[in-house]
């Protein structure tokens, strides 16, 4: 042979190397790209979940902290209870068994300190408690529908009340 012939073909034999290493590098990514797909068509899609069972969902921060809980309890009693940065709960929203519901907003140490009402037989009322817990206001309406009020001191004894 002679030396041209010899480059030509080291040239070509060089082309058809890298060409070599083409197919393989395409092939495989194929090869991974098609593994994927199948592993990825075996899990449901993002959004076609229609419902999603469960008694309690516990909501918490990036720290691991608990924040909110939604739920239900053996009772029968559903809560909505979202908690403050020391891990008290701060406020809520709860449905009873007796088909009453409550709206209730607490103190940084966790007191309920106004609560809003409405029992089974459609009567609301709203309470005001102090720091210690203990009630100070009562608004709302009997069930014949006649409004009310009271106002108490620390003692729990009447300071003034309508009508």
């Amino acid at each position: 042979m002679s030396e041209p012939t010899m480059e030509a073909l080291v040239r070509r034999i060089d082309r058809l190397e890298r060409e070599t290493r083409w197919w393989k590098r395409a092939t495989g990514l194929g090869l991974v790209l098609l593994a994927a797909m199948g592993v990825l068509g075996q899990a449901p899609g993002l959004g076609t979940a229609k419902a999603l069972d469960a008694e309690r969902f516990n909501l918490r921060d990036a720290a691991g902290n608990l924040r909110g809980v939604l739920g239900s309890s053996a009772d029968g009693a559903t809560s909505l209870l979202l908690y403050g940065p020391p891990g008290v709960h701060q406020a809520g929203l709860a449905v009873m068994p007796d088909g009453s519901a409550s709206l209730f907003l607490g103190n940084p140490a966790g007191r309920t300190v106004t609560e809003l009402t409405l029992y089974r037989d459609g009567t609301p009322t709203l309470v005001f408690r102090d720091r210690a817990g203990k009630t100070r206001s009562l608004v709302g309406a009997s069930s014949d529908g006649a409004p009310f009020a009271y106002f108490l001191d620390a003692a729990g004894n009447n300071t003034w009340k309508a009508p």
